[in-house]
């Protein structure tokens, strides 16, 4: 269903890969504290046009000027429907994964077995509105969420070491899991605190490196624009959102209904 569809999510990762590879890197972080490019300048309506995708939709680049830099070289191999569905490939992936791995973490799979769990878990991702939605999107997230949960089962299985360079690895990919790493002190598991940290400086160091210090105040200042501006609201919907697309659909204003599953 995804194969060769325009992921909007992941249009930040492209534009922001191929603007750092041909070196325009004022083009990166935009100005504005918009979550969604509405006028995107023309550069990036050039890009959109250049692989026949839809010009209006684009979402700015809110991650570390790393993912910039690595995925650089790749945006010179694939055009943006490749790189989208190639990045859906990898989020399919870690979706399963993460099944997995959520059955091996906790005690009540194991009393149902892995076949029921994984058919609960298939139906919650694919099935529901939110789960779906965010797979047509492409998020990222669905990676950073994987990448986040092995880390708390490396920490369940005693690899203190591992789990802590894990959660560094998400914490780098995205800012918000960093506050997780209270479990570490909170459990006194200090080789996996002392790993996050060493793992996490590392990283930094090396964005730094590859991408240089301005691209970082730039971000930092965007975060910022962001924070003042975004109301943080609950994001997933009720019966109330359920309800308003039942009635979209008889009054022929929705072409189809979305069910919604409060997690």
């Amino acid at each position: 269903l995804t194969w060769h569809t325009w992921a909007i999510d992941l249009t930040a990762l492209y534009v922001a890969g191929h603007f750092f590879d041909t070196g325009q890197l004022d083009l990166i972080y935009l100005p504005g504290h918009g979550l969604v490019v509405y006028d995107p300048p023309p550069a990036y309506r050039a890009l959109a046009e250049e692989f026949g995708g839809p010009t209006n939709a684009i979402t700015p680049y809110l991650y570390p000027p790393l993912w910039a830099a690595l995925l650089a070289p790749i945006t010179r191999i694939l055009g943006m429907y490749q790189f989208f569905s190639a990045f859906e490939i990898i989020n399919i992936a870690a979706l399963a994964a993460t099944i997995w791995f959520s059955f091996r973490l906790t005690d009540l799979p194991m009393r149902m077995g892995f076949g029921r769990w994984a058919l609960i878990s298939i139906a919650l991702a694919g099935g529901t509105g939110l789960g779906s939605f965010g797979i047509w999107l492409g998020q990222p997230q669905i990676l950073v969420g994987f990448i986040t949960l092995f880390a708390f089962y490396l920490f369940a299985e005693q690899r203190d070491v591992g789990a802590g360079a894990m959660l560094a690895l998400a914490v780098a990919m995205k800012l918000s899991p960093v506050l997780l790493v209270m479990v570490f002190i909170m459990e006194r598991r200090w080789r996996a605190v002392w790993a996050f940290a060493g793992v996490g400086l590392t990283l930094a160091l090396l964005s730094i490196t590859l991408a240089g210090w301005p691209l970082h105040a730039e971000m930092l200042h965007k975060l910022a624009d962001i924070s003042d501006h975004v109301l943080v609201y609950p994001t997933s919907a009720g019966l109330e959102m359920f309800l308003y697309q039942l009635d979209a659909l008889i009054m022929g204003t929705e072409g189809t209904i979305i069910f919604f599953c409060r997690f």
